[in-house]
C-alpha cells in the first residue's frame, strides 16, 4: 500500500531532524577526503525539510515549503564550483530516498521534488541579489 501525500508529509515533517542529519552526513561523505563543502544550506535544511512535510500534509503547493523556510544561508561570493548545486542534489536524493522508504505514491514523490526545485530557485534568487523575509544571507569571500 502506497502512502498518500498527507501521510507522507506527516512522516517527513516528523523526521525533519533525522533527514537533516542524513543530509549532513551525505554532504560530508561526498567531500571524499577533501575539505568539506561550505554548508550553504545548513542553517535552513531542517526547517525546509519540515516545511516540505507540512506542505505535503496540508495539500499546499510545493513552492510553499521554501516560502515558509527561515534561517541563514551561507553563500560564496563569486563562483562556488558547483557546491550549492551539489547540496541541493544531495537534499533531493535524501528526500527521494525517504519517499521510497515510506512507499510514497507518485504524487507525493513528485511534489517533494517540486519543493526541492522551488527551494533551489529561491536560493539562486538570493544569490542573484534577491531578498526574502525570514532568510538571512551570509556572504563568504575567498575559499
Amino acid at each position: 500500500m502506497r502512502l498518500d501525500a498527507r501521510r507522507t508529509g506527516e512522516a517527513i515533517a516528523a523526521a525533519r531532524g533525522e533527514l537533516a542529519r542524513i543530509w549532513r552526513s551525505a554532504r560530508a561523505s561526498a567531500a571524499d577526503g577533501r575539505r568539506a563543502p561550505a554548508a550553504a544550506l545548513d542553517g535552513v535544511v531542517e526547517g525546509f525539510v519540515g516545511a516540505v512535510g507540512d506542505a505535503l500534509a496540508r495539500g499546499a503547493a510545493p513552492e510553499e515549503a521554501w516560502e515558509r523556510t527561515t534561517g541563514l544561508v551561507r553563500l560564496q561570493a563569486g563562483p562556488d564550483g558547483g557546491a550549492l548545486e551539489a547540496e541541493w542534489r544531495l537534499l533531493g536524493e535524501v528526500l527521494s530516498s525517504a519517499c521510497e522508504t515510506l512507499e510514497a505514491d507518485a504524487d507525493a514523490t513528485d511534489r517533494v521534488a517540486q519543493a526541492v526545485d522551488a527551494g533551489r530557485r529561491g536560493v539562486e534568487a538570493l544569490r542573484a541579489g534577491g531578498r526574502r523575509r525570514g532568510v538571512a544571507v551570509a556572504w563568504r569571500v575567498g575559499r
